[in-house]
């Protein structure tokens, strides 16, 4: 098994499965983002890693609250649900971690999560989200509000949105963020179409 940095997507996928069928033999333990067991998703196809399930909006004071998560719609419309917020340990220690550093402090920044991944990883309509290390997140709001809001609305906040743009970066993980807006001035940051309404962060790999 190489580094994924090094690895094409047939060689990630080759090497998930490399993976996968060492952790048969020998089952990992550990906590799930919210502090409860490891929740593994099952069944899982031969291609991919053990994904956790995001936890649905912790309450204050838990692990990771400062977060919430969005489009939950009925299952005839598009939209996100918590099938589609599945991912890797690490995305999940990313989301929590940048929920626990802007939960706190004089300008808290609460954020919406929307899709991650399929438990098995399959294709969906919506591009890429099959590694469980890519996560979508809306900018913020100037009411707080729990809201969709794109980069033009009266109701964008540039400066807060900045911030928790940087409490990605600075968890050292992230390898490229996606997010329209021509002013947010952060270097990392590229333009995509279909990225006005919210930011596309997709892990180092």
């Amino acid at each position: 098994m190489g580094r994924w940095s090094d690895m094409n997507e047939p060689e990630l996928l080759e090497d998930y499965a490399a993976r996968l069928a060492q952790a048969e033999e020998d089952p990992p333990m550990g906590l799930s983002a919210g502090g409860g067991p490891l929740r593994v998703a099952q069944p899982l196809a031969a291609s991919q890693a053990p994904f956790t399930q995001l936890p649905q909006k912790p309450e204050a004071g838990e692990s990771g609250s400062g977060y919430y998560t969005y489009g939950t719609v009925p299952k005839w419309e598009r939209g996100t649900t918590a099938d589609h917020q599945w991912g890797t340990p690490r995305a999940m220690q990313v989301i929590t971690s940048v929920a626990g550093q802007l939960a706190n402090g004089k300008t808290p920044t609460p954020f919406g999560v929307g899709n991650i991944s399929l438990s098995d990883g399959r294709p969906t309509d919506h591009a890429g989200h099959r590694l469980g290390d890519e996560i979508d997140v809306r900018p913020a709001r100037a009411d707080s509000k729990e809201r969709q809001v794109d980069y033009q609305s009266p109701d964008y906040d540039r400066e807060a949105t900045q911030r928790l743009i940087r409490a990605f970066q600075a968890t050292g993980q992230v390898d490229r963020i996606l997010f329209n807006d021509p002013n947010i001035g952060i270097e990392g940051v590229r333009s995509a179409p279909g990225h006005d309404n919210h930011f596309h962060v997709r892990l180092k790999r």
